[in-house]
């Protein structure tokens, strides 16, 4: 049961932003800090208010957006609680789709049964130098000479074993991404990069653009992912944007198309 005491706000959020969105930083910063793990039961809205000088209106708007992105859970006359797993949630979900007739796959009203729950390994984390590569697939401005890559592969379960779903590789400019290097091994395993590139580089990451298009995996990565070289593969392109469009990562991944399909959730209510 939540003991109500009184919540310190972090300095770096600043007045201007969105009380809401001041509320919501300051809540993922205990959860990266570890100060509220998961399972953790949080205050009532009345109590969040409370202690911490927001309308209920406020705070209520704060735990439904954290809610819909994956951080936290509702559970009907018990509460709200921070969720088993803290890695990537964004709008992109991954789920097990069965086939039904034929090879046609149904979307249905309620995936929750068919949600896929997602672990992380670190494959990699180092400097390296600007790549041709890189400025072919993104406008990367000239004063970026260098960046942290960070690799990572999400697996999902497939019966009693864990099927790679998405081999993602991660570009944070230098030297904005520096702070990032201090990161632990376990804490890029556990948490969404977003909530620690602002823990330890001090901007949120507020935008993103995505490219989608289909390629045939390379040898490299077909192994990693357990999958036949050339087998074809969802690649995304991302770009991920703070404040004045200042660019916090650049991001490609790979995704497989089975057993897993990616489905994109959309709030246009927000």
């Amino acid at each position: 049961m939540y003991t109500a005491k009184h919540i310190q706000f972090s300095e770096k959020h600043a007045e201007a932003l969105p009380a809401y969105y001041r509320l919501q930083q300051t809540i993922m910063d205990k959860l990266v800090n570890g100060e509220w793990q998961a399972g953790k039961q949080l205050p009532s809205e009345r109590q969040f208010a409370q202690t911490t000088g927001f309308s209920v209106g406020t705070v209520r708007k704060a735990l439904e957006n954290m809610v819909h992105q994956g951080y936290l859970v509702r559970i009907q006359g018990k509460g709200t609680y921070v969720t088993k797993s803290i890695i990537d949630k964004n709008a992109v979900k991954y789920y097990r789709l069965p086939r039904h007739s034929g090879k046609d796959y149904r979307l249905r009203r309620n995936l929750s049964e068919q949600d896929v729950s997602l672990s992380v390994e670190l494959l990699s984390m180092e400097e390296v130098p600007r790549q041709a590569e890189m400025d072919r697939r993104f406008a990367v401005p000239e004063d970026i000479p260098s960046f942290l890559r960070i690799e990572r592969l999400f697996s999902g379960e497939q019966g009693e074993e864990r099927c790679p779903v998405a081999l993602s590789t991660s570009y944070i400019p230098l030297p904005f991404g520096e702070p990032l290097k201090r990161a632990m091994s376990g804490e890029l395993e556990d948490f969404s990069l977003y909530l620690l590139i602002e823990k330890y580089c001090r901007l949120p990451v507020l935008n993103s653009r995505e490219l989608l298009e289909i390629e045939m995996i390379a040898e490299r990565e077909s192994e990693i992912m357990d999958l036949p070289v050339s087998a074809p593969v969802i690649s995304s392109f991302m770009v991920s944007t703070s404040y004045d469009d200042t660019i916090v990562e650049f991001r490609k991944s790979l995704i497989r198309t089975e057993p897993f399909g990616l489905i994109r959730l959309h709030n246009f209510r927000e």
